[in-house]
């Protein structure tokens, strides 16, 4: 009996750190998958785009600010029971505009401490490590005209 391939799912994340060392993190939606626990704004990878191109559109789409510049952080695997998450994790550096939930849902500015406290779909859990393994890196995201 032959099974079927688990799919694979290419998705992109946006981490943004205001200067206070805080992280920008939002509620998913009721109607998605792992609704009502917390993540970095992102989403699925469309044919023909790049993660990049994916970064500007979702974060335009979900969190109402322009992507301006951007640096590849990390790109990871994470398997679920029905499909494969394929993981390019993007830290913004700089883009116009305040984050806020532009699709209605809820969001904060979060510590680093505070994201291991929060309920998370399994993959973000990765990032938020590694993120963690950074703590004493200069990051700081910019924006244009607002302070963050």
């Amino acid at each position: 009996m032959k099974t079927a391939a688990i799919p694979t799912l290419k998705v992109v994340s946006g981490v943004i750190q205001n200067n206070e060392g805080l992280y920008f993190v939002a509620l998913r939606p009721p109607h998605v998958p792992f609704s009502g626990v917390w993540e970095f704004p992102g989403g699925k990878i469309e044919a023909g785009e790049s993660p990049f191109e994916a970064l500007v559109r979702e974060l335009k789409e979900e969190i109402g600010i322009t992507v301006v510049a951007a640096n590849p952080l990390m790109q990871f695997k994470h398997a679920y029971a029905t499909r494969i998450i394929d993981m390019s994790a993007w830290f913004i550096t700089h883009y116009d505009g305040l984050p806020y939930g532009a699709e209605g849902q809820g969001c904060d500015w979060v510590s680093p401490e505070k994201l291991t406290t929060l309920a998370f779909p399994e993959a973000n859990y990765v990032l938020i490590d590694h993120l963690l393994s950074l703590s004493n890196t200069p990051f700081k995201s910019s924006a244009s005209g607002a302070s963050n």
